[in-house]
């Protein structure tokens, strides 16, 4: 969950980011109130990010997420830690090119019950990105990624006598976003893609169980959010994200909305 809160956020401290040109250690924080809009549990999303410029063009990479359940029960933890990611970009572009391309590799470190529970040692991903500030009030991004998992085995270990889920080979995607800025207030839109393998099931188990469980996923994430901004670097946010799988689990049809996957956030950002 607090990978999604970063969507609202996360667009709105590149900007931040984009215009230091000095040396030395960026970060920003993000605290957002997140809830459906049918029935269910709010949570709060907390994300920590980190960059420390080695020069011109490389730069070091730290970010965070930990989620807290408002609403406590058996079932759930109150706080949830998502895996530290690690990286390492480059920018591909010269420093005042009008697009800035960069490239980046990271790591992220099993910290996560998830993680831990599933056996992944790490999910290392490659990306390349790309920023274009149109106009003074106007920025365009695009990106895609390549993710791999490194995990001990390709299914999570049983419980209550049931086996476990597959456990993805890895994934891609693409993703791109719009920011407007004027006045003190940003606003925009970012939407991506994503498709995830698993690793390849062998035919007789297939159809010993009449079950292909190795069948690809396919699914989006679409985000609008409006900023206010409160003093230097810091702002007031609120957005609307809708993700959901393009295909029903069990099924062929296709889903475009679902209001089961529609969430709203209200939330504060700080850069330094």
């Amino acid at each position: 969950m607090p990978l999604i809160s970063k969507f609202v956020s996360g667009a709105l401290a590149s900007l931040l980011l984009m215009s230091t040109q000095a040396f030395g250690l960026e970060a920003s924080v993000a605290v957002d109130y997140i809830k459906g809009f049918e029935p269910g549990d709010p949570v709060f999303g907390f994300a920590l990010d980190l960059s420390e410029p080695l020069n011109k063009k490389w730069s070091l990479s730290l970010s965070q997420d930990v989620t807290k359940n408002l609403v406590i029960d058996s079932e759930n933890n109150e706080w949830v830690a998502a895996d530290t990611r690690l990286g390492l970009s480059y920018l591909l572009s010269k420093a005042d090119a009008a697009i800035a391309y960069t490239i980046s590799g990271s790591l992220s470190l099993p910290v996560s019950q998830a993680s831990q529970h599933a056996q992944i040692y790490s999910k290392p991903m490659l990306k390349l990105g790309a920023v274009w500030a149109a106009t003074p009030w106007l920025s365009l991004s695009a990106s895609s990624f390549l993710r791999d998992t490194i995990s001990a085995y390709e299914t999570t270990p049983a419980e209550n006598g049931e086996g476990g889920s597959v456990v993805a080979d890895y994934d891609y995607g693409v993703s791109h976003s719009l920011t407007l800025t004027a006045a003190g207030f940003s606003g925009g839109y970012s939407v991506r893609y994503i498709e995830t393998q698993y690793p390849k099931q062998d035919r007789s188990e297939a159809e010993a169980t009449g079950f292909r469980s190795n069948l690809p996923d396919q699914g989006y994430e679409l985000t609008f959010f409006l900023s206010r901004d409160l003093w230097t670097n810091a702002s007031f946010n609120i957005g609307y994200i809708q993700g959901t799988a393009l295909a029903q689990e069990g099924y062929e049809d296709y889903v475009i909305f679902d209001s089961a996957e529609s969430l709203y956030t209200i939330g504060f950002l700080q850069s330094f």
